[in-house]
């Protein structure tokens, strides 16, 4: 029965979940869930859950609590993500001294990392864990983060608007400050085409576009870690990809309302602020995480064939006097600009949602996610796609119709911002009308005693075919060669859409 559900319904009934609630110091509570959803992949099945998280309310003492998200990778990433959810708390508390929060943390990472190079059941050669923590100390929160996983602090501004604090910054190769601090360690840092010397050799990379860069070995093809801090990967330790947290610190105060730590399987394809806005649409923590999820979730199968590991805590702060409504429409609105922070220790990195009432009406749109879609919520994707349907159909027919063999080069479908399931349906119109309007075609022309195929001809066809893949493969070494270089790409298509207009405007007029 499960295997007639689609994949997003299925990979609901493969969740864990927690729910708790946690009493802070002057009044504030914090009502607190999370969820895991394992990945999807079409052709790997029985794939397991790398993620996991940790809950622990009075940790190492009263009003002391730990949230956190380990987030795995490589063929035992399962293993060490949860080595690390139950060693890094652990010693935690046994390295703290007083109050050098900060250097408990880092040892406690340093520590884990250690002894999973020494676990007998692990090879952490090429598999570890990222790890995001949130130690609460009464209202004061250490943030500490190895990797790519995100915590996120959604506020009121001064202005009523949604400010979403990023309290944690990724560390892979995108950032220069990590790029020089592993190469000081001898790592060399390329993309796998760069390695390859198929593309050219710059620094100049931008996160969606193209492969990412990795760290190898001078001389080598390995590690290829795209990060450059993690726990385990021990044969990437001694290129700089190290357990040394990084850290944020701040006070809650009576702005603060949501607290999101999650693994990029969240923020892959969700903004900071778009996940804030959708657990604010919630008043129930654990139907906010599952709101979460669902959406990137969607996401995910919107962009790609496949669905990473999909991990998030979501925690409503209640301040004081709390009157139970934490989306835009409630509290968010009735907060006056006066009332100030207790704390300016917060990141730098904000996102403001602009007019609380325009900020609410797109979250009406937008974040209907733990429901199927409404069809308003739909409309923007389904109208995109009718829309890169009518365009393919109307490019085949006039391929078809003006007597061109194959689709043609339109730069509208070679770089349309889309997901792969519209890319791959207009590829199928524009495949599908061509040969129907060239089998019309031949049929027509036949009627009046024209023959199209002769004996003759059939060498040049089974040419053709065969040249087909060569030039496949011609193209495809040219597109690794420039794939990094836009300018010339997009001058390259330029001219090719060009000389496609002029071929057809001079066919329509013979």
């Amino acid at each position: 029965e499960e295997a007639t559900l689609h994949p997003m319904e299925q990979l609901k009934s493969h969740r864990e979940a927690q729910r708790d609630t946690i009493d802070l110091p002057d009044g504030y509570r914090m009502c607190i869930a999370a969820m895991s959803q394992k990945g999807y992949h079409p052709k790997k099945k029985g794939q397991v859950n790398q993620d996991v998280f940790r809950i622990r309310g009075d940790f190492g003492g009263s009003g002391k609590h730990w949230l956190a998200v380990y987030d795995g990778h490589g063929p035992e990433g399962d293993k060490c993500s949860n080595f690390a959810r139950q060693n890094v708390p652990d010693q935690f508390l046994t390295a703290l001294r007083g109050d050098d929060v900060q250097g408990a943390l880092t040892r406690a990472h340093v520590v884990t990392d250690e002894l999973l190079a020494q676990a007998a059941d692990i090879n952490d050669e090429k598999s570890g864990t990222t790890a995001i923590s949130v130690y609460m100390d009464g209202l004061r929160c250490y943030i500490s983060n190895i990797g790519d996983s995100r915590c996120l602090l959604g506020s009121v501004g001064p202005d009523g608007k949604l400010v979403t604090t990023a309290l944690s910054e990724d560390q892979t190769p995108f950032r220069r400050d990590e790029r020089e601090r592993v190469k000081k360690c001898g790592a060399v840092v390329l993309t796998p085409g760069q390695l390859d010397g198929v593309e050219p050799l710059h620094e100049e990379w931008k996160e969606g576009e193209g492969a990412a860069p990795r760290v190898w070995k001078e001389g080598e093809k390995y590690p290829g870690t795209a990060f450059t801090r993690s726990i385990g990967d021990s044969l990437a330790t001694p290129l700089g990809v190290v357990a040394e947290p990084e850290f944020r610190e701040l006070i809650l105060n009576e702005r603060d309302r949501v607290l999101i730590v999650a693994s990029d399987g969240v923020t892959q394809y969700l903004s900071n602020l778009m996940c804030c806005k959708v657990v604010l649409q919630h008043t129930e923590p654990l139907e906010a995480c599952s709101a979460l999820v669902d959406a990137a979730c969607r996401r995910w199968f919107e962009m790609e064939d496949r669905v990473d590991d999909i991990t998030a805590i979501v925690a409503f702060i209640e301040p004081p006097g709390f009157s139970g409504d934490r989306g835009f429409r409630g509290s968010v609105m009735r907060l006056s600009s006066k009332q100030s922070r207790r704390s300016s220790a917060r990141g730098s990195s904000k996102e403001n949602s602009g007019d609380s009432k325009q900020a609410a009406e797109e979250l009406a749109k937008t974040a209907q996610v733990d429901k199927e879609p409404s069809g308003e919520y739909l409309a923007p994707r389904l109208g995109l796609k009718l829309w890169a349907l009518s365009m393919g159909f109307a490019s085949g027919f006039l391929g078809g119709l003006c007597g061109i063999r194959g689709p043609p080069i339109i730069l509208f479908f070679l770089h349309l911002t889309c997901p792969k399931a519209v890319q791959k349906a207009n590829g199928a119109a524009i495949t599908l009308v061509n040969i129907s309007m060239r089998v019309v075609y031949y049929a027509i022309e036949s009627t009046q005693g024209i023959v199209f195929f002769r004996a003759s001809d059939w060498p040049l066809y089974l040419a053709v075919v065969l040249c087909s893949p060569v030039g496949v493969w011609v193209g495809g070494k040219i597109f690794q060669l420039m794939k990094d270089t836009q300018a010339k790409i997009k001058t390259l298509l330029a001219f090719l859409l060009v000389l496609c207009g002029i071929s057809l405007l001079i066919t329509i007029f013979l």
